[in-house]
């Protein structure tokens, strides 16, 4: 057989697995989601950031469509007309509480802003950056640029950039996530803290969000964050600390 047959096969192979994979992830978002990972490679030309008044994400070439949050689950608590676009208003909740706290100490809220049935622009108020800085924020979208995919798991993993901010420690996570659902520990000694989070919807049932960070047992600084939700895995590696340049003998 010729090399043009066995090319053209491959070719073939390939086109026969992209439609199955856009049967299988609804209205083909997979490629949507393809897409939208070539532009945070290419962050700056894709994207406006605005943190003037917390941090304003605007979609230069929207890709995702209002159908495709729904396929991860998300449900807006409220929804706003504004002429042709739409607001969304999303809130989640933490599942567990201790009798002390108060479940709106630990909301985490966000708004989506659509025109033309995409996703145009995203919100996010400044309370949240009480806990993290935004360029923490900014370094995990851009790292998923660079992401390792996983198509069959659905998964994505990144590693965050040495400028993403302070390390996150664990008085940090009871800070502004509260006590977590659990607290393990592995093998290897590191703690794994889970929090799980469900949103709020009056149009439907909306899906939770689990987050677990890994922390290092010795600092209790967090090493590594998992974030679970329906259809989608994200992980993120926190950069490794820089060891202090050592003085020279006298």
């Amino acid at each position: 057989m010729s090399a043009s047959w066995w090319a053209s096969g491959r070719i073939l192979a390939r086109l026969a697995l992209l439609l199955g994979a856009c049967l299988l992830l609804e209205g083909c978002v997979y490629l949507r989601l393809l897409e939208l990972k070539h532009q945070f490679a290419d962050f700056d030309r894709f994207f406006a950031v605005d943190d003037s008044d917390g941090l304003t994400l605007t979609l230069k070439k929207p890709v995702l469509e209002t159908e495709d949050l729904a396929f991860f689950d998300l449900a807006p608590e409220k929804e706003i007309r504004l002429g042709v676009a739409r607001r969304w208003h999303l809130r989640w909740i933490k599942d567990y509480t201790m009798p002390h706290e108060r479940p709106e100490d630990y909301e985490v809220t966000a708004d989506f802003i659509f025109a033309e049935d995409k996703l145009r622009r995203v919100h996010l108020p400044e309370r949240i950056f009480a806990f993290m800085p935004k360029s923490l924020i900014l370094s995990a979208l851009r790292s998923l640029g660079h992401a390792r995919v996983d198509q069959a798991k659905q998964s994505a993993s990144a590693a965050l950039s040495s400028s993403a901010g302070l390390p996150l420690t664990q008085a940090d996570l009871l800070r502004f996530l509260g006590a977590p659902l659990d607290t393990q520990s592995r093998d290897d000694g590191r703690l794994l803290v889970h929090y799980r989070y469900t949103g709020v919807s009056a149009s439907q049932p909306a899906g939770k969000i689990d987050f677990t960070f890994t922390l290092d047992p010795v600092t209790k600084t967090v090493l590594h964050l998992q974030g679970r939700m329906k259809h989608a895995v994200l992980e993120f590696d926190w950069p490794k600390p820089v060891a202090p340049a050592k003085s020279a003998p006298p």
